[in-house]
């Protein structure tokens, strides 16, 4: 048997703190086509809230590149 993650099992690229941050980089990441979706990160313990943005697994890579501007990476398995 094999552990780790599902193929489709969603990964975290970013995490922001800010609402509106999370959604210029979940549209960054549409426009780019690479499915993606803000998830919030409810605060532990009455810390500070935050927001995820979440892409497939396997798409991560693509996915910071598209963030960082790095056009050259293919898409891979994470």
């Amino acid at each position: 048997m094999i552990f780790g993650r599902r193929i489709h099992e969603p990964v975290v690229v970013v995490t922001c703190p800010t609402e509106e941050e999370a959604e210029a980089t979940w549209t960054r990441l549409i426009d780019a086509d690479i499915p993606s979706v803000v998830q919030h990160d409810p605060a532990m313990l009455g810390g500070a809230k935050s927001f995820q943005v979440l892409v497939e697994n396997g798409r991560s890579a693509e996915a910071i590149a598209v963030l960082s501007g790095d056009t050259t990476v293919e898409p891979s398995e994470d």
